[in-house]
């Protein structure tokens, strides 16, 4: 019996020691390296956004991902790009557009793709260089698929015409939450745990307005925040340390 225990003990104790580091350990998916034990664990930063509204209001674009918990593409992402686009964000008003200082406008539905793949040849400090080609899969793989996630209200997303107070436009600004559905880091994002049980918040704002002004072509930046799940290995440590502890406890209680 007190062989038992010690054993049991023991493996508790590995486990405990071990699942912390375990913890701490970067997380590699599809070549994409960040560290769960962050001060913000997953923030991912696009420095290069282009959006375009098109038809019906629908709110598109694509971009560029170039810090993840504040390191560069060269850190977290060796010898890869990491790129995405999105789309089918509808007004709640049917073809409602940003044209007036100071206007809101309500989102529902929308979807964003992240893709990683060898790097294209884009120019990073070129907005203009990003183009649909360049920001999909290019032979790589779909690393995260993403839908809108909707408020009480059915809300996914909320646009604001930004102005200086006196009438005068300034940007575009908007934020939303997203839900995990697909891709390599399923598994790592799909937590419940951001506003109203979904997986991501992101927020983007856009100050340049391509050609003459036009709110309807804009470049900004944005990020995506989320939490992410440790790896399988460090989940099943911490499990079976637990489980040593459990059965511990009640052999003392037997004994």
């Amino acid at each position: 019996m007190n062989i038992v225990k010690k054993a049991l003990i023991g493996v508790t104790l590995a486990a405990a020691m071990a699942a912390p580091s375990a913890y701490a350990s970067p997380i590699n998916v599809g070549g994409v390296i960040w560290d769960p034990a962050a001060l913000v664990d997953f923030s991912a930063f696009g420095g290069q956004i282009r959006q375009k509204i098109v038809a019906g209001g629908e709110v598109t674009g694509f971009g560029l991902i170039d810090k993840i918990n504040n390191t560069g593409m060269n850190t977290f992402c060796p010898g890869c790009e990491l790129t995405f686009q999105f789309g089918g964000f509808m007004p709640v008003v049917a073809n409602a557009l940003p044209t007036t200082a100071g206007q809101t406008i309500s989102y529902t539905g929308g979807w964003v793709n992240v893709y990683v793949h060898a790097p294209t040849g884009m120019d990073y400090n070129d907005p203009l260089s990003m183009t649909l080609g360049n920001t999909g899969q290019n032979g790589g793989q779909l690393w995260l698929s993403l839908v809108g996630h909707a408020n009480p209200g059915g809300i996914t997303f909320v646009g604001k015409v930004q102005d200086d107070g006196m009438g005068n436009i300034t940007g575009l600004q908007g934020n939303g939450q997203l839900s995990v559905t697909g891709g390599l880091a399923q598994g790592n994002f799909d937590t419940d745990s951001k506003s109203f049980g979904s997986d991501f918040s992101f927020q983007a704002g856009f100050t340049t307005f391509l050609p003459d002004n036009n709110l309807l072509d804009a470049i900004g930046n944005g990020t995506f925040d989320g939490e992410s799940i440790p790896e399988p290995g460090s989940m099943t440590l911490l499990g079976l340390g637990l489980l040593g502890a459990g059965l511990a406890r009640r052999r003392r209680k037997a004994a």
